[in-house]
């Protein structure tokens, strides 16, 4: 439930950026979002990507599946879905609210 509900946040903050005439959207974005946040959750992808795929493209990183929990990892996750998507979806995000605060600081100067 919690990877579907990423996965669909992460689409609903794609579309918001879709389409976009200025950095308006991405600061109100950056504002509400914290850095740390897509930060953390980039790297539960990246840990997803490298123990269900083991660092290959397989077709069950696109898929639902259920991964066994090893309570001593702090990475590990009872549910998977939507690996693949979910983390590019991300990185877009990720990547706009760097390139608004690249853009924010040359303007300053």
């Amino acid at each position: 439930m919690i990877s579907r509900l990423k996965y669909k946040c992460s689409i609903t903050l794609i579309s918001l950026l879709e389409a976009r005439k200025d950095d308006d959207i991405v600061k109100r974005m950056m504002k509400s979002l914290n850095m740390d946040i897509l930060k953390r959750n980039m790297a539960d992808i990246y840990h997803l990507y490298r123990d269900v795929g083991g660092n290959k493209y397989t077709p069950d990183l696109f898929l639902h599946f259920n991964v066994d929990p090893n309570p001593e990892e702090p990475h590990s996750y009872e549910l998977a879905s939507f690996i693949i998507e979910t983390g590019f979806n991300i990185f877009i995000v990720f990547s706009n609210f760097i390139e608004a605060s690249k853009d924010a600081e040359s303007e300053s100067m």
